[in-house]
This record gives structure tokens, C-alpha cells and sequence, in this order.
């Protein structure tokens, strides 16, 4: 038998791995096609997905910012004849985009635009009207629907809140003040519990209380509750070598550091600077015990 050397020997190795691979490509010609092809489609569809979410994401929020413009504009509209047709578009607008958008955080956002489009309206419109009692229930369903649409606790208790705001000014207008008052102040609860030591619980809070100083024999309680509130969200203490210093104004009057301490932290517009002038209110009602 004829003796072949090691490169004799390599090159028929070569020969025979190159006929396999020729062989098995043979073989599986089809199936790597379609997953050469099946990797450029991922490959592009990734893209053509980033590309699409993006255009999406633009869109919604050109969308939300559609109705937040509308709802302004409707809430700024001073012509009395105007103003219904400005507030049926904001209404149109924020019912079209919560139903496009229903299962994301632009269609909640909607949703409760719609709600206060309606509350809007009818704050503009006698109490006494039915248009009044129309757009309220109208607030309310829309209130309603937000709730049962909300991801998050703060969410919940937004659209709590706002629910709250609908049934207090329904009694107003209502027969049934027992059972509406009843709602109210359950809304308002629930919208305290559902994200507590948020500010939107505190407004909760004094909604609650407020109910209360509006009710025979609760006005001690609601003192309580409005001094519990203004505790609860007082500001904290600043350093002295952080506090604002003296100025004066652009006409020249002396601005003391106390004051310009308060005008730098808008003490005044704080929630407990409310709860505090709610609670001088009812210690200056006869009968209201003065603490």
C-alpha cells in the first residue's frame, strides 16, 4: 500500500470536512435561508417597533397636550355666548383621546380632563339650572371611570378627590343631602387612605373637614381636623445661615427676613397656612371652644 505523507493526509481531512459541510448545506439550505431572513426581519422589526413607539409616544403626547390647551382655553373664556361651544370641544377633544389612548397614562390623564372640563362647566352655570345638575352628573360619571381606570395609588386617590369635589358641590342642589353628604366624605377618606402623606391626602383632609365646619354641631370636630392637618404639613425648620436675608423691593420698600423667608417657601399658599386661617374662621364662630 502506497505510504502518503501528513500533507497528503490534512489535504484528504480538508476534502472530506469540505464535502460534509457542502452536504449538510445541502441539506439545510432552506432552513438557513429562513433563518438568515427570520434575523433581518427581527432586526428590522426591532427597529420598525422603536421607530413605531416612538412616532406613538409623540403623538399621545401631542394628543394630551391638545386637550390640556382646549380645557384652558375653555376655562379662560369669558363670553358667556362662546363659552358653551368652547367647553363641548374640550369635552370632544378629551373624550377622543381617552378612548385612543385607554390603556396607558395618556388616556387616564384624559379621562380626568374630561371630568374637569365638566366640573368647569358647571362651576360657570347657576346652581339652581338644570345644565347645572346635567354637567355635574356628567363630572361625576367621567370622575368614576378614572378611579376604576387608575394604576397607582396616588391615581386613586386623585380621582377620589375629585369625585369628592363633584358630590360636596351636588349638595348644593340635592334633596338627598344625608346620602350625598355620605358619599362625600367617604370619597374624601378613601382618597387619604389610598396615598397617605401625599398632598393630595391632605386636601383630602381638610375637603373632610370642611364638610364638617358646613354641619350643625361638627364645627369643634372640624376645628380638630383642620389643626391636625396644619401640624401634619408644616413646614420644617431652616437654618439661620440658610434663611433668606432682607431686600428691598422694585419700588424701594424694606422686605424683612421673616418675610422674605415666607415669600421663598410660599408659606401663605402652603396647605397648612390654609388649615390655619380655616381654624381662626371657626374660633371666631360663637360657641366653638378657643384654644
Amino acid at each position: 500500500m502506497a505510504h502518503m505523507s501528513k500533507q497528503e493526509l490534512k489535504h484528504d481531512e480538508m476534502a472530506d470536512f469540505g464535502e460534509k459541510v457542502n452536504d449538510w448545506y445541502d441539506r439545510h439550505s432552506t432552513l438557513i435561508t429562513v433563518l438568515v431572513v427570520l434575523v433581518a426581519v427581527l432586526f428590522i422589526g426591532s427597529k420598525g417597533y422603536n421607530y413605531w413607539k416612538s412616532s406613538r409616544d409623540a403623538r399621545a403626547t401631542s394628543d394630551l397636550r391638545t386637550v390640556f390647551q382646549d380645557l384652558q382655553a375653555a376655562v379662560n373664556e369669558q363670553d358667556q355666548k362662546k363659552r358653551p361651544e368652547v367647553f363641548s370641544k374640550a369635552v370632544t377633544e378629551a373624550e377622543r383621546v381617552a378612548k385612543e389612548h385607554e390603556s396607558d397614562v395618556v388616556g387616564r390623564a384624559a379621562q380626568m380632563a374630561l371630568g374637569n372640563a365638566h366640573y368647569y362647566q358647571a362651576a360657570a352655570m347657576a346652581t339652581k339650572s338644570a345644565d347645572f345638575e346635567k354637567e355635574l352628573k356628567s363630572a361625576r360619571d367621567a370622575f368614576e371611570k378614572y378611579i376604576s381606570m387608575a394604576q397607582t395609588p396616588l391615581e386613586r386617590a386623585a380621582g377620589k378627590l375629585a369625585l369628592g369635589n363633584v358630590l360636596e358641590n351636588q349638595l348644593l342642589v340635592t334633596k338627598d343631602t344625608a346620602k350625598i353628604g355620605t358619599e362625600a366624605r367617604k370619597a374624601y377618606t378613601e382618597a387619604a387612605e389610598a396615598a397617605p402623606g401625599s398632598y393630595i391626602a391632605a386636601e383630602a383632609r381638610m375637603a373632610n373637614a370642611r364638610l364638617a365646619a358646613n354641619q350643625a354641631g361638627q364645627q369643634e370636630a372640624a376645628r380638630s381636623m383642620f389643626e391636625q392637618v396644619a401640624s401634619d404639613r408644616r413646614l420644617p425648620e431652616v437654618d439661620a445661615k440658610n434663611k433668606a436675608k432682607a431686600f428691598k423691593d422694585s419700588r424701594g420698600n424694606e422686605v424683612s427676613a421673616d418675610e422674605a423667608e415666607r415669600l421663598r417657601r410660599f408659606e401663605d399658599l402652603s396647605i397648612a397656612a390654609e388649615a390655619e386661617k380655616s381654624m381662626r374662621i371657626l374660633r371666631s364662630l360663637p360657641g366653638i371652644p378657643q384654644q
